[in-house]
């Protein structure tokens, strides 16, 4: 039986949907910890893509990634690139322009991979001379005075 595809996870070089948690949403949940002073919270979130970096080697029982950003608002109201963002053009299926945030890198658990039934959580792979093009710029504007 094959696996299915919302249970793939990315690997290197992969531009991958991930869960981005909305921290100002965070509200007390009803259910509670089996562990004593221990509290459950509910945290909003959106599927984001992300282009993954390294896959890190397990962490208490999780696979890791480091990831970048990707975002369709990279340019400020007078159409100029932001600071620390690049473009690395449309991705498969979205008709908007797509921006890396160089300095914005994120470690995330695997449980963070955002999973749609019947859909792949991987959205393109990039080949290598593209992936090292994105890597040797975003580490050149995450180097920069701000």
């Amino acid at each position: 039986m094959p696996t299915p595809l919302s249970s793939q996870l990315p690997k290197e070089m992969d531009i991958a949907y991930f869960v981005h948690l909305h921290l100002d949403t965070t509200e007390p949940s009803s259910d509670r910890s089996h562990k004593q002073d221990h509290f459950v919270y509910c945290v909003e979130g959106k599927p984001r893509p992300m282009l993954v970096l390294r896959v890190l080697p397990d962490h208490r029982g999780r696979r890791w990634f480091r990831v970048l950003p990707i975002t369709s608002k990279g340019k400020d109201a007078n159409e100029r690139l932001k600071n620390g963002v690049f473009f690395v053009g449309k991705l498969p299926g979205n008709e908007r322009d797509s921006y890396i945030t160089a300095d914005d890198l994120r470690k995330l658990p695997e449980n963070m991979v955002h999973r749609a039934k019947d859909r792949s959580p991987i959205i393109h792979s990039m080949d290598r001379l593209e992936f090292d093009n994105v890597v040797r710029i975003a580490a050149s504007l995450s180097m920069r005075a701000k």
